[in-house]
Order: structure tokens, then sequence, then C-alpha cells
């Protein structure tokens, strides 16, 4: 059931310049090591590792979502900072819920997707 989900979501995206099969996790250990001990393990290190690679995958922005008060969440928060001054300083959007409906949530959505713009125009020259 969930192989047949993924394709069918993932067909929704083929043709896309930037679409890629997930990378195995062993690559994604290895794109986080810059940012946590190799010894580290859990979700921290394979959010920050895939955002690693997705930047390298070219996107223009990364939306870090977690639920509120999650260490692991608030783990990769704190490393992406770094992650992102390290590469052009990417927009990154760090949102997190607690079940209750958020007031600023369209408005920080609105601001960030304003930011990829502005960075992929920059990227584009």
């Amino acid at each position: 059931v969930q192989k047949r989900d993924e394709r069918r979501i993932g067909a929704a995206f083929m043709g896309g310049k930037r679409h890629e099969k997930d990378p195995e996790i062993i690559e994604i250990l290895r794109k986080a090591r810059p940012y946590l001990h190799h010894a580290f393990r859990g979700e921290a290190v394979l959010s920050v590792g895939k955002a690693v690679k997705f930047i390298e995958m070219g996107v223009d922005g990364i939306v870090n979502i977690m639920p509120f008060t999650c260490m692991p969440g608030t783990i990769t928060n704190a490393l992406l900072k770094r992650c992102r001054e390290e590469h052009d300083n990417i927009p990154f959007l760090n949102m997190a819920y607690d079940g209750q409906a958020q007031t600023n949530t369209m408005t920080r959505l609105e601001a960030f997707m304003y930011q990829v713009k502005r960075f992929h125009e920059m990227r584009q020259g």
C-alpha cells in the first residue's frame, strides 16, 4: 500500500526537473555529517541530511514542519541555521504545530514564498 501511494503521489511530480528518487539512508547520513556527529541517530539527522540533499538538487527553499515542542524538530531547526548560512542563505521556514489554529500561518507562508522567488531569481542571474 505504501509503495502504491508513493508511486501515485510521485507521478504528480514526474517530469519536473528536480524530481529524483529518494536517496538511500546511508547517503542521507553522509549529507548530515558536517552538522551532526556520525554517531548521532534519529529523526533530526535524517531531516538535516535530506535538507542538504534537496539543496544539492537545486530547490529554492526548505520547509521544516514539526510538532510543537518536538525535540528532534528543535534540533533540526537549530542545525538548519548553519546549513542555511553555508548555502547562500537559502530560504528556510520552520513551522511548529500544536493542533490549534494559528493566525500567522498564511503570513509566514506568503513571506517564505516571496523569499523563495527572490532566491530563485538571484540564482538565475
